[in-house]
């Protein structure tokens, strides 16, 4: 089957169905993923309308929804409503990570989903970075890897699409990249100690997804955002990386 440009592309929509225009593009150029959020969710029975339509629109869509615990969540009930990283890790480590992921797994591959979009692998470098706090496991990036490990092959086993995010940190940002473009002023030393450990230990054990951040690091690019960056994409995680 040839792949057409809508492979490359996660959309959303607003509504309980999925929108014409959505069904066109699936079929004259292809789609990568269908993404659902709360607008989406009303009820356990939309749901499960919507990820079953999703699947239809072609055996290589993937159907995903932000699923991380704490505020990040999006599913009605009788979706358990996890607590955040943050307390999860300090309650209980990385065994209590693996044992919350593997029930996230179960719960979203009953309900059609392929990933959450997690797990979360920011160092909580930065104590005013809100966007980010306790939806990071913590801010020693040893913890964080341990966690995250954990995480990705609890999923894994669980047959639900871990993802990496914010490559290659967001924990040092101070504003909301989801409103205005943060810059971070760090060295690519610092993020060799700090962000980028969490991801090697990741892509280590298999993590077949890296989420990038919309988050400028101009030690790395002056003028890109690191989602948008050839030197961060191509240069640092690819080639440095080796994803």
């Amino acid at each position: 089957m040839a792949v057409g440009a809508g492979h490359a592309l996660a959309v959303g929509f607003d509504g309980t169905v999925i929108p014409d225009d959505v069904r066109a593009l699936a079929e004259q150029s292809g789609l990568g993923g269908v993404i659902l959020f709360a607008r989406n969710c009303p009820s356990l029975e939309t749901v499960l309308a919507l990820t079953t339509a999703a699947r239809r629109l072609g055996p290589d869509v993937l159907v995903m929804v932000d699923h991380e615990g704490g505020r990040v969540h999006r599913l009605p009930a009788p979706f358990t409503r996890f607590p955040p990283a943050a307390a999860v890790a300090r309650v209980g480590g990385a065994r209590l990570v693996a044992e919350v992921a593997s029930a996230m797994a179960r719960e979203l591959r009953a309900a059609g989903f392929d990933s959450g979009l997690a797990p979360v692998l920011d160092c909580r470098v930065e104590s005013a970075s809100a966007v980010i706090g306790e939806r990071a496991f913590a801010a020693d990036p040893a913890a964080v890897a341990a966690c995250g490990v954990a995480s990705v092959r609890a999923m894994l086993a669980g047959g639900l699409l871990p993802v990496a995010k914010h490559f290659p940190g967001h924990g040092r940002a101070a504003v909301d990249s989801h409103h205005e473009l943060p810059d971070v002023d760090a060295r690519p030393d610092d993020l060799e100690r700090t962000e980028l450990v969490p991801f090697r230990a990741a892509l280590g054990a298999g993590c077949p997804a890296v989420l990038i951040a919309h988050v400028r690091f101009p030690a790395l690019d002056r003028d890109l955002p690191a989602s948008l960056s050839p030197g961060v994409i191509g240069g640092l995680l690819r080639r440095r990386l080796g994803f």
